[in-house]
């Protein structure tokens, strides 16, 4: 009976903790991400008028928390390939929402996310030690990390807009389920150690002469045959 006992508490045990997930607080009120800009989050008339506000120092500082975007992405390995690299996974919350890291609109260059300073039940197992990465960019380039993703990965952006990848880090394990939370700012990254870039977009001019290039190639063929 007491083999029976002992075999059924080490299931779930051992069930406990495979379902163990770790606990992760987002938000970083003085996080210090800045833009390269210096003076705007975006320098164009068109998006400060639908916004963008003047940043202190280039941080980003924008009337809506949503103009910025955020994902954290997490390893077992440690990944030098750039945040497209296939080994990378995106945190969410527990059961599968996104986490929905955010700028921090009172804060200029701040971060904010699901849970608060409460921290939130992240997909990371407790006791495994991670790599992580954090992506950042401007939402005019997009609202979700796999539609940006995809923008990097080809090197063709859809719109002007900023984008940004921290250095990959070394996340301390959870040491239990809701204990010993690590914060993305400033325990994983030191405060004012991320930065974003513009993105190049073809200009208009561009655009037409890659056009007119395709339309006589197409022509070229055609005389051929």
């Amino acid at each position: 009976m007491k083999k029976i006992l002992a075999t059924m508490f080490g299931v779930v045990m051992g069930v406990a903790l495979v379902h163990a997930q770790g606990f992760i607080i987002t938000t970083g009120a003085s996080a210090g991400i800045v833009t390269n800009t210096g003076t705007f989050g975006n320098t164009t008339v068109a998006n400060q008028a639908a916004g963008y506000t003047t940043i202190i120092s280039g941080k980003t500082s924008l009337a809506s928390a949503s103009s910025w975007d955020y994902a954290l992405l997490f390893s077992t390995t440690s990944i030098s390939d750039g945040p497209t690299d296939a080994g990378w996974t995106q945190v969410t919350q527990q059961g599968g929402a996104a986490l929905g890291l955010t700028g921090y609109p009172a804060n200029p260059g701040g971060i904010t996310g699901a849970g608060t300073t409460s921290g939130i039940a992240v997909n990371m197992a407790v006791g495994t030690t991670y790599f992580v990465q954090l992506v950042g960019w401007s939402a005019s380039l997009g609202s979700t990390w796999s539609s940006v993703e995809s923008q990097l990965a080809s090197g063709t952006w859809n719109a002007q807009g900023f984008f940004g990848e921290s250095t990959v880090a070394t996340m301390t394990p959870f040491s239990a389920a809701g204990g010993g939370d690590p914060s993305i700012f400033p325990n994983t990254w030191s405060n004012g150690t991320f930065s974003m870039y513009s993105v190049p977009v073809p200009e208009p001019t561009t655009l037409a002469l890659a056009g007119l290039g395709g339309i006589s190639m197409l022509f070229l063929r055609r005389r051929k045959s």
